[in-house]
């Protein structure tokens, strides 16, 4: 199982809540190997069958946030206007992690 973190915005502030994904909802969520995805662009991508198939069976499975170690992806509901920033700061992301700055000693 796979942690997602749903950031979604609300009329003055962001909340965020995780769930877990099997591996084939986080692959139908995350396209070509991201961590980031925006719900706009997993609507497109997805028939309405899968969507509502994935996001029924994430809803079953809310996490405590207490108990999460790990968020294997986030997914932004409704901030769109933040998506030209993402590509850049997630290929940042992922080289420092191939080259061992983030992990631990």
């Amino acid at each position: 199982m796979r942690n997602v973190q749903i950031i979604t915005n609300e009329e003055s502030h962001c909340s965020s809540d995780i769930f877990s994904a099997t591996e084939e909802e986080f692959d139908l969520l995350f396209a070509e190997k991201s961590i980031v995805a925006f719900m706009t662009d997993v609507q497109a991508r997805l028939t309405n069958q899968e969507f509502e198939s994935v996001f029924s069976q994430l809803s079953a499975r809310k996490c405590k946030k207490s108990e999460v170690s790990s968020i294997d992806g986030i997914l932004f509901y409704g901030l769109d206007s933040k998506n030209v920033y993402h590509k850049v700061n997630e290929q940042e992301i992922l080289s420092q992690t191939s080259t061992g700055l983030n992990q631990v000693s």
